[in-house]
């Protein structure tokens, strides 16, 4: 936040003041937390969506499940809540019938699947329409702040 409040404010060495002080700084203060805001929910819904993007790619393109799950978590650990590690587990022929019917149940509730994922995307977009519109009334107060 401080380096938006910098940027609107034209000083490189300024620290914005929480206790007050006149209209045009508090003005100032509210712009730059609106951009600072603004600025992570961009980044975390371009991020949300580069991994559907990459999700969709690896299935279109013809992988088995194991082949994304190898490309996928490459030098990670399994992630126990993705929707292709449930799977496999529950396709295990070796396995539990136990551990495989729970792994089909936690499968249709993981937040992985593309209807979820979907979901989340719409969650991220809401909450950066939010964003602009926060980020909108600032500057509106602090062009007025201005004058």
């Amino acid at each position: 936040m401080t380096r938006w409040y910098r940027i609107i404010v034209g000083d490189v060495t300024a620290q914005p003041n929480f206790s007050g002080g006149e209209p045009f700084e508090q003005a100032a203060i509210r712009l730059a937390e609106a951009e600072s805001r603004l600025e992570r929910i961009t980044k975390a819904e371009r991020d949300y969506f580069l991994e559907m993007h990459d999700r969709a790619e690896q299935g279109a393109g013809g992988m088995s499940r194991l082949e994304r799950l190898v490309t996928r978590f490459e030098g990670k650990e399994l992630d126990y809540e993705d929707e292709d590690v449930l799977l496999m587990f529950a396709e295990n022929p070796k396995g539990n019938a136990f551990h495989s019917g729970a792994a089909r149940v936690l499968a249709r509730s993981s937040p992985t699947r593309p209807a979820a994922m979907r979901k989340t995307l719409k969650t991220l977009q809401r909450y950066r329409r939010d964003a602009e519109s926060a980020r909108r009334t600032a500057l509106k107060a602090w062009i007025r702040a201005q004058t």
